[in-house]
């Protein structure tokens, strides 16, 4: 019979108290070496019901069912109103925001995510085009030695990192700083803020044009590019675009990750 083993011998690992474990998981940032993630999202109207999976061997990770005006984004097929991870929140101004599930009790909760919508006339001709613009928090360096759940804080040494939310407004005053009132700053380095990707003038066709590449079969209002403001103009962060009647692509890279991607596209619902 081998005696106890003695304190001395015995590993220890400090786990912090704010660790979220399945929601950090889901708030991994793409690696920027590992491309796009092609994805679907499949709904279900009668249930109000969207659930996401990876295109590739169909794995399914996240649904996103209504209570009210807000999305419930749960780990569990078919949605939940109990067991869920985060909730969007629709606001009264077409602006959402994303919190966690543990932090949404309140008006001040942390956010992970905030959106605001608005249309834009391309010429007399067309209809107003809805567009987006959006800002989140680039996972940050661990300092300690922990084992980092995150991914990759932008280079591809894929380094150590976290994802976090940041305090209430504080996503909303960066876009008011970038946007507002005809500014024109560039972004804080410790943000990322993303908007539409505008159609193109074709000469030849006479008509405006964003190329989906076989990402969308369907015309729909929901069609739409999200490209990074201080990024390569042409390089879509994030596609969506129709399939089927009730199937979509939605194809995402860095700095976006499966949570947000999820969020992201949940805000367009009414268009």
């Amino acid at each position: 019979m081998q005696s106890p083993q003695s304190v001395s011998d015995m590993w220890c690992i400090d786990i912090p108290t704010g660790l979220d474990l399945p929601t950090d998981r889901l708030l991994e940032p793409r690696r920027a070496k590992d491309g796009t993630l092609r994805c679907r999202v499949r709904r279900t109207r009668e249930k109000a019901l969207l659930e996401l999976s990876i295109e590739e061997g169909n794995v399914f990770v996240l649904s996103a069912c209504r209570q009210g005006k807000d999305w419930l984004i749960s780990e569990q097929p078919g949605g939940s109103t109990k067991n869920y991870i985060a909730r969007l929140r629709t606001g009264k101004d077409r602006s959402f925001t994303c919190v966690r599930c543990r932090d949404e009790r309140g008006s001040e909760s942390p956010e992970l995510l905030h959106v605001r919508h608005s249309t834009e006339q391309l010429s007399d001709e067309l209809p107003e085009l809805n567009t987006m613009q959006l800002c989140l928090t680039r996972p940050q360096q661990l300092s300690s030695g922990l084992v980092a759940l995150g991914v990759d804080g932008g280079d591809d040494d894929g380094g150590p990192s976290t994802p976090i939310s940041s305090p209430s407004g504080v996503l909303s005053s960066q876009l008011n700083r970038v946007y507002g009132h005809g500014a024109r700053e560039r972004c804080r380095p410790e943000f990322a803020i993303l908007e539409s990707r505008r159609p193109k003038w074709n000469p030849r066709t006479e008509t405006y044009e964003l190329p989906f590449a076989g990402r969308a079969n369907w015309a729909s209002a929901r069609n739409f590019q999200l490209i990074e403001r201080d990024g390569q103009p042409d390089r879509a962060v994030l596609l969506y675009g129709k399939l089927e009647e009730d199937e979509f692509a939605l194809d995402f890279s860095h700095p976006l990750s499966m949570l947000h991607a999820l969020a992201i596209v949940l805000t367009t619902w009414g268009w």
